[in-house]
């Protein structure tokens, strides 16, 4: 697996009981395969243990990683892709279409949390449906 995109979605203004009030969405770009993990905060440290427990140990590491600009996809999250020598590329900013995929997938995926959201009254537990 070559390129993975990775970008966040807020489900739901309210925490669950897990402690969840976000979702990483990383999206394979040949297979357009979907990795989904709810994570509590946006911390780089967050999304570097969520890639590395779900993408780097079931796939291993991919050429490419293409994120936004945000301050989670520095750090801590920036170090993790030096070591395991992937090309960390860094979209324009104020250019969501640089990360097309993936922000196609995360408009979708909200789409999804409301719809469960309205029809079984699930809001506050959107991470279990996952």
């Amino acid at each position: 697996m070559y390129r993975w995109s990775l970008d966040l979605a807020w489900p739901s203004r309210r925490q669950t009981k897990a402690g969840n009030n976000r979702v990483l969405i990383m999206t394979e770009h040949y297979t357009r395969f979907i990795v989904c993990v709810p994570i509590p905060d946006k911390e780089a440290r967050t999304i570097a243990a969520a890639f590395r427990s779900h993408v780097l140990a079931v796939f291993g590491a991919p050429a490419e990683c293409l994120v936004d600009g945000g301050k989670e996809f520095e750090g801590e999250f920036k170090q993790l892709c030096r070591d395991c020598l992937i090309d960390r590329r860094v979209t324009s900013p104020d250019s969501p279409e640089g990360n097309g995929l993936t922000e196609r997938v995360v408009r979708t995926m909200k789409f999804c949390f409301k719809k469960i959201a309205l029809e079984k009254g699930l809001d506050y537990e959107w991470d279990e449906q996952l």
